[in-house]
């Protein structure tokens, strides 16, 4: 009946221990496929299948079932394709002429080196004979690659876009074989529709761990180069012009008429917010933004884990009216960069068990500070702030409870063990007493 029941103690992927809990009590309408996803009625689920949960929702399917490896293999060749086009792009721009020129700049790939690319082979035989469709179009990429430098850049995009059409039938193989919900949709869009569509990672499916082309890209094209000299590659040879416009965004801000700025790119960079649409396109949408309500975490395409940036957890409703998502940016160390990062994005907040604790606890003090009312929240939230190693958050907790209720030691004991893993040992042993 699309009615669905959880728990706080139920475990996401990726989260870091701060970041492990997520509030589902308000959900109402789960997806019929069985993925996880929960909305708060019938029209947002039908909103999100508008915008294409449906094409690569994955159901109850567990991370043993070979779609699961399909995917994920899928989202590796798509990178490894951009990847390649950076390469290139980047021998180009430094002026590369010569065999050995191009050959120090692209590594040299052979069948066997292919064959390294798919980390899930042994489950080819579960996606029929288009893998080695594939194989043939990447080795006629690989030896463009290793040319004397007299390729065409449109001539390797030609290339390139035969292997976007490979992985769309296998993809189309796949899903057709298996009856998977989207394929005759996905099949009528087209292998171009598949090109912006391939992030799109849900919740559920597993997190590709690959260094991102972006960094790489930039990294060999503006490293120790001036922005004028890029330019005047970009102007001897448009096709590079072409392929850095495409290839680069910088926060998703595609204003500028399509003008290559490389100091803008090359500042973004620096600054660590340069993204690739449709390699790294999980931005937040103009659609998903349109949520403004509980159900925002549900349809949200968020910075992709490929991209190492911000892993989003949550795909569940929380109560109406609030908008929040659970989620952490990988190398945060502490909970407010991740959420600088956020608002910087467009998000307001999270709603991992950190924000939804400082919430309520901003509540009370609204309603005048924490009563006996209270206590059994405080020490919910405490408990969970132990589990998560939250003790600066677990101190605050006790602090009030202690206030509330100075005769239970057991609240005496736990605000002196908070304090003693915060270092404030001395503090924490005058309580204890």
């Amino acid at each position: 009946d699309g009615e669905a029941e959880s728990s706080l103690d139920e475990p996401l992927p990726w989260a870091p221990a701060w970041a492990t809990k997520l509030d589902q009590r308000h959900a109402k309408v789960s997806c019929p496929r069985g993925c996880g996803a929960q909305f708060c009625s019938q029209e947002c689920l039908d909103r999100a299948n508008r915008m294409h949960h449906d094409v690569l929702c994955v159901g109850p399917c567990t991370e043993d079932d070979p779609i699961y490896k399909f995917k994920t293999l899928v989202l590796e060749r798509y990178i490894l394709v951009f990847d390649l086009v950076a390469q290139v792009c980047v021998c180009l721009a430094k002026g590369g002429e010569t065999e050995a020129e191009m050959t120090d700049a692209v590594p040299s790939f052979s069948r066997e080196r292919v064959g390294s690319f798919l980390p899930f082979g042994e489950h080819a035989r579960d996606f029929g004979d288009a893998l080695g469709t594939y194989g043939d179009a990447m080795l006629a990429v690989a030896e463009d690659l290793r040319s004397d430098g007299d390729e065409n850049p449109e001539d390797l995009a030609e290339d390139l876009s035969l292997v976007i059409a490979e992985l769309f039938e296998l993809l189309m193989a796949t899903m057709e074989a298996k009856a998977l919900p989207g394929a005759r949709a996905l099949r009528s869009w087209g292998p171009d529709f598949f090109a912006r569509l391939a992030t799109w990672v849900d919740v559920v499916s597993v997190g590709v761990e690959c260094l991102s082309p972006a960094g790489r890209y930039v990294n060999g094209l503006l490293g120790g180069r001036e922005a004028n000299e890029i330019l005047d590659a970009c102007s001897r040879m448009p096709a590079l012009g072409a392929a850095l416009s495409a290839l680069a965004s910088v926060d998703g801000d595609d204003d500028d008429g399509g003008e290559l700025d490389i100091v803008k790119i090359q500042e973004a960079h620096d600054e660590g917010d340069l993204f690739l649409p449709n390699v790294s396109g999980l931005v937040f949408s103009d659609a998903v933004a349109s949520y403004g309500h509980s159900c925002q975490p549900s349809v949200a395409i968020s910075f992709s884990p490929l991209d190492a940036r911000v892993i989003v957890q949550a795909n569940h409703a929380m109560a109406a009216g609030h908008r929040r998502t659970l989620c952490y940016r990988r190398g945060s160390e502490t909970h407010d960069e991740t959420l600088e990062f956020l608002h910087r994005n467009g998000m307001d907040c999270c709603s991992c068990s950190t924000c939804s604790h400082r919430a309520e606890l901003r509540e009370m003090e609204a309603m005048g500070g924490a009563t006996e009312a209270d206590l059994e929240a405080l020490d919910r939230m405490g408990k969970i702030a132990f589990e998560e190693e939250r003790y600066e958050d677990a101190c605050d907790v006790y602090s009030r409870v202690v206030e509330l209720t100075r005769a239970d030691g057991s609240a005496w004991v736990a605000y002196g063990r908070a304090l003693v893993n915060l270092d404030r040992w001395s503090r924490g042993y005058d309580v204890w007493r």
